[in-house]
């Protein structure tokens, strides 16, 4: 990344000099190795299923990217987007060019597997590249990783059944609370990991919620009932927050909790303060002021569960789930939702993660990893592993365009 940054300066000395600046500025990359471990990253992310997509309030990673769109050029750079030409950096963070088109070539999984001489569930993960999947470092022993996040291809966190926050360093997986990272020194499960940056993100499970940064967790219970469940977040910032939790919802002003009964929130995905989706059995939408009645959709299998939610535009929106052994994917496209196919034998697929129009990514808990082109799912590959794992959360560092 440094020497593309050296490239793209040396190809614009005939700008002027805050042409220059601009365009050197712009091309750095969000966070690294180093900076993940003291928790100094702060570029916003998006927030979704634990496992959710991009929203409105995230800035382009690539100054080059707004300076052609500011132009008048074609838009360019951001996932599903022509590749930006010379002198510009072709795509985002997050995204890579194959045949003119920028497209995800980061994403992590995590999960866990049983281990049959101990019957305890140790914690797994895959990375993949932009053309396949391979197996990632291990989550420790006795341990079952629920959430994955991150703001850069070097800047991950996941949370555990044992309230644990795990930090990607490199090649391995390091546990917080021993090497300097902010973890919440709890024991309770941890469900959800969600944020704005390494140096503001927030992790949520079984009455307990934090607010994480630099090397501390604080405790944010301010208007919270007296016990809660498992959850995921979404939002726009940490003014603008939500924790989903099946029948309610929980909203963050940036002071404190409200809550918000008698809703479809088993899931939540929010791409603005007024376009923000919950879901369970069926579908709401939440328009900054009240929430929807339910959609009604055709084709859903007996006792559907929505489990993750994800989207790019407020016209491009997924909803996964599964009725009994029927997985199923739901897709908004800004009017309707519309039941499409996932490959038979998805089984009880839990999470998803938008990435453009015609890409999104979704796993299973019986171990296997789905991806849309723009006109079908199908399966992946799987990566080669020493056990298969049971697929609980997908997150990749692409940002769709504001």
């Amino acid at each position: 990344m440094a020497l593309r940054r050296i490239v793209s300066c040396l190809a614009l000395v005939s700008l002027s000099l805050s042409g220059l600046v601009a365009a050197c500025v712009g091309d750095d990359p969000v966070g690294s190795t180093a900076d993940a471990a003291v928790d100094t990253s702060t570029t916003p992310t998006t927030t979704g299923t634990s496992t959710s997509g991009p929203d409105s309030a995230v800035p382009p990673t690539d100054g080059a990217t707004n300076a052609d769109a500011d132009a008048g050029g074609p838009k360019c750079g951001f996932p599903g987007e022509a590749c930006c030409a010379a002198p510009f950096v072709a795509c985002n963070v997050g995204t890579a060019c194959a045949s003119n088109r920028c497209v995800a070539d980061d994403l992590w999984v995590v999960g866990d597997y049983v281990d049959i001489s101990t019957f305890k569930h140790n914690g797994v993960s895959a990375h993949y590249d932009g053309t396949k999947w391979t197996a990632g470092p291990a989550l420790g022993t006795d341990n079952i990783p629920y959430g994955v996040w991150g703001t850069a291809p070097d800047a991950y966190r996941a949370v555990t059944n044992r309230g644990k926050i795990w930090l990607l360093s490199g090649n391995r997986w390091l546990q917080c609370g021993n090497f300097g990272c902010s973890d919440p020194q709890t024991t309770a499960e941890l469900y959800g990991i969600n944020g704005f940056g390494g140096s503001d993100f927030w992790v949520g499970g079984v009455n307990v919620m934090y607010q994480c940064g630099g090397s501390t967790c604080t405790a944010k219970r301010d208007g919270l009932p007296a016990t809660w469940g498992q959850g995921n977040f979404a939002g726009t910032s940490s003014r603008d927050l939500w924790y989903s939790q099946f029948d309610r919802a929980f909203h963050f002003n940036g002071t404190a909790w409200t809550i918000h009964p008698g809703i479809q929130a088993r899931a939540i995905w929010a791409r603005a303060t007024n376009d923000v989706w919950g879901g369970d059995k069926q579908l709401q939408h939440y328009d900054g002021a009240r929430w929807s009645q339910a959609y009604a959709v055709a084709g859903l299998p007996t006792n559907p569960l929505i489990t993750a939610i994800s989207g790019t535009t407020t016209d491009d929106v997924w909803a996964v789930g599964y009725g009994g052994s029927t997985a199923f994917a739901l897709h908004w496209d800004g009017a309707a939702w519309t039941k499409l196919d996932l490959p038979s034998g998805a089984g009880q697929v839990n999470s998803v993660f938008a990435v453009s129009k015609t890409e999104a990514y979704a796993v299973s808990f019986t171990g296997g990893i789905f991806k849309w082109d723009g006109a079908i799912w199908s399966s992946m590959t799987l990566p080669v592993m020493p056990n298969a794992g049971n697929w609980q959360s997908i997150f990749g560092s692409a940002r769709a365009r504001p």
